[in-house]
């Protein structure tokens, strides 16, 4: 089928980028992801050249360059390109592991312990965070959602407990598709 727009044909477009997220035809964010892996590790690759006199001495430094230089290309709209296959996954994890591997004082140690030295923490982690911190602003009504909304479904649905407490109930999802949307 063919859309027109003022007499002009609007062609097909198998990828959309919307504020910087990309998502193509089946609603999949694999070229998002790769495109995120392949940006980090090109500003990995600057600061280690450019930046060499630092690189061997400077925790500081070093943590300070990687959570404002780096980290935020791989955290940015985490709640919606959120992945959920291992391969992806281990693809945004693995560009931490490169920058603490990186680091000479460091190398030797196990993933865990490099990021110890480094104060930080793993990726997945502050994905599961961004997701709590997301659910907790719109059901306090501390964001421009409706509390009673989440993208996908049209209502939060809780239960109680005996403290009168809520509880998120993660709604049912019959395809994978929609299954690690937030």
């Amino acid at each position: 089928m063919q859309y027109t727009y003022n007499k002009t044909v609007i062609s097909d477009a198998f990828t959309v980028c919307d504020l910087g997220i990309s998502v193509d035809s089946s609603l999949k964010y694999d070229g998002n992801i790769n495109h995120i892996v392949a940006e980090a590790y090109s500003r990995i690759s600057i600061l280690f050249r450019n930046f060499r006199g630092f690189i061997n001495r400077d925790t500081a430094f070093l943590r300070m360059t990687y959570t404002v230089y780096i980290r935020p290309i791989l955290e940015y709209a985490s709640n919606v390109w959120s992945p959920l296959f291992v391969k992806y996954i281990n693809s945004i994890e693995n560009v931490q592991r490169h920058f603490t591997k990186r680091i000479r004082f460091i190398s030797d140690l196990p993933y865990l312990e490099r990021l110890a030295v480094m104060d930080l923490e793993p990726l997945e982690l502050l994905r599961i965070k961004s997701d709590l911190t997301m659910y907790f602003k719109i059901y306090n009504t501390f964001s421009a959602l409706p509390s009673n909304y989440i993208p996908g479904d049209n209502s939060i649905r809780t239960y109680y407990s005996r403290k009168k407490c809520g509880y998120l109930i993660q709604p049912f999802c019959r395809t994978q598709l929609f299954a690690n949307d937030f």
